[in-house]
C-alpha cells in the first residue's frame, strides 16, 4: 500500500511538470514595431522576460524563434509585439495587425531584467498638432506614460516629452506632437525629428 501511494505521488507529480512545460499554443494578433534591437524580440503580455517563443505567421506559415524582450502596449490592438528585424524574416508589413501562433519553447535562460521594455530609435516627421500646453507626444506604439526623447534635426534643440496617446501608423509621419512640444522644438507645422525612448 505504500508503495502504491508512493507510485500516485511520483505519478502525479511527473505529469503537473508536464503539463506546466507544454502550455498550449495561443492565437494572436501581431504588430511589427521598430526598434534599434540587434537581437529577435518580441513583446508578450505574460510570458517572462526571455522566454523562447516559436512565432508563426498565418498569413504565409514564416516561422521564428524569438525571445520575450517587453511588455506589450494593449492599445494598439495587438496582442504582442514584434521587433523591426524579427517583423522582416516573418514577412510582417510596418503598422499591419497579423495574426499569428505563438508556443513557448522554452522557459527563461536569463535574468530577467535582461530587457526593461523594447527601445525606439526612429528618425521622421513629426506633425505638430494644437493639443495643448502639455509636453506630449501620440505614437503608434510606444507605450502609453513612456518618456521620449525628440530631437531637431534642423535645430539640434532637444526636449522630453510623455506618450499620451496613440496614432495610427502612417508613412508620412512617425509621431505628433503637442503645441507646447512643437515650440520647444522650434517646430511651425511639422519637421524632421530623431526620437529615442529615455531609459
Amino acid at each position: 500500500m505504500k508503495k502504491m501511494i508512493i507510485f500516485t505521488v511520483l505519478l502525479l507529480a511527473a505529469f503537473t511538470g508536464l503539463s506546466a512545460q507544454q502550455s498550449p499554443p495561443e492565437m494572436c494578433l501581431a504588430i511589427q514595431i521598430s526598434t534599434r534591437e540587434e537581437g529577435l524580440y518580441a513583446t508578450h503580455p505574460t510570458h517572462p522576460f526571455g522566454t523562447s517563443l516559436l512565432i508563426t505567421n498565418m498569413m504565409n506559415e514564416t516561422q521564428l524563434e524569438v525571445l520575450v524582450g517587453g511588455r506589450p502596449n494593449n492599445n494598439v490592438g495587438a496582442i504582442i509585439e514584434i521587433c523591426e528585424l524579427a517583423g522582416g524574416f516573418l514577412g510582417m508589413d510596418k503598422g499591419v495587425l497579423t495574426q499569428v501562433k505563438v508556443e513557448v519553447l522554452a522557459k527563461p535562460i536569463v535574468q530577467p531584467a535582461m530587457r526593461s521594455r523594447l527601445s525606439v530609435n526612429q528618425t521622421g516627421l513629426a506633425l505638430a498638432q494644437n493639443t495643448g500646453d502639455e509636453l506630449a507626444a501620440f505614437h503608434p506604439s510606444i507605450p502609453i506614460n513612456a518618456r521620449v526623447n525628440m530631437t531637431n534635426i534642423a535645430n539640434g534643440r532637444s526636449v522630453t516629452v510623455t506618450i499620451k496617446g496613440r496614432i495610427q501608423a502612417n508613412r508620412d509621419r512617425i509621431v505628433e506632437i503637442s503645441a507646447a512640444a512643437a515650440q520647444a522644438l522650434g517646430i511651425r507645422n511639422s519637421g524632421e525629428i530623431r526620437l529615442e525612448t529615455v531609459q
